[in-house]
């Protein structure tokens, strides 16, 4: 009998750990910003990863918000939050802290020499900017983009289910075989957002430091392919040539 007791107490512990290990997978920030770009002055599509040359001197970014779809989930201690309605005009953000920065020492040197051009909405309410460019740490000539603030007036909120909202120029002053990944972080300020056409909700800085941070970040990566990969493309387009010559 005790043994069997210990069996249901051992199951019934692994099926609540069960349980939680399926809440913490399923939790996901109840909106996402992603940094994006293209070559300058393509008709590239917006993508998460550019491929540059070393001609290439420079790459344009935008700034995109997306509401997270109906049944994310987000875990905040006890609290947790279920987005079940995403209404254009109603739900979205209000403000945002950010900062886009590069590491020191990569094959793929960048430099954010100016601040973001934000849509004429996120620049209403007090204290919005596009951000300062800084000297990186231990650098006299590059600059990461800090402090970028798009604030709506109070009341508006938007970005459901998506939207871009701001853009600018990322210069290329070195350009080597490898990549660079430009990281998207959050700022020394809170925002704030609304869903399920509620009460709006404070992002904290300390909130987007967690685990589970309320506003997902998504960073770009700038490229050069290796010459193996250059090679196999060039390869595969003789091929094609061949074939349409001999059909």
């Amino acid at each position: 009998m005790e043994i069997m007791k210990n069996s249901i107490v051992k199951l019934f512990v692994g099926a609540l750990t069960l349980v939680g290990g399926l809440q913490a997978a399923n939790a996901a920030p109840l909106a996402n910003i992603q940094l994006l770009g293209r070559v300058a002055g393509s008709a590239l599509p917006f993508s998460s990863s550019v491929t540059v040359t070393p001609a290439t001197t420079q790459v344009e970014y935008i700034l995109r918000l997306s509401m997270a779809p109906v049944g994310t989930q987000n875990v905040q201690g006890a609290t947790t939050r279920t987005v079940t309605s995403v209404t254009n005009g109603v739900d979205g953000l209000n403000s945002l802290s950010l900062q886009i920065t590069a590491p020191g020492g990569a094959p793929i040197q960048t430099d954010l020499a100016a601040a973001a051009t934000l849509v004429a909405s996120w620049l209403q309410g007090t204290g919005a900017n596009g951000g300062t460019p800084t000297l990186r740490a231990g650098d006299d000539v590059e600059h990461d983009l800090l402090t970028i603030r798009p604030v709506h007036a109070a009341g508006v909120f938007s970005g459901a289910p998506t939207e871009d909202f701001g853009n600018g120029l990322i210069n290329l002053t070195s350009v080597a075989d490898g990549q660079v990944v430009m990281g998207l972080g959050w700022g020394p300020n809170s925002g704030s957002l609304k869903i399920n056409s509620g009460a709006a909700i404070i992002v904290s800085t300390a909130v987007q430091a967690g685990a589970d941070p309320m506003i997902g970040l998504q960073g770009l990566t700038i490229q050069v392919p290796e010459p193996a990969s250059i090679g196999a493309l060039g390869l595969g387009l003789l091929g094609l040539v061949a074939r349409r010559r001999r059909a």
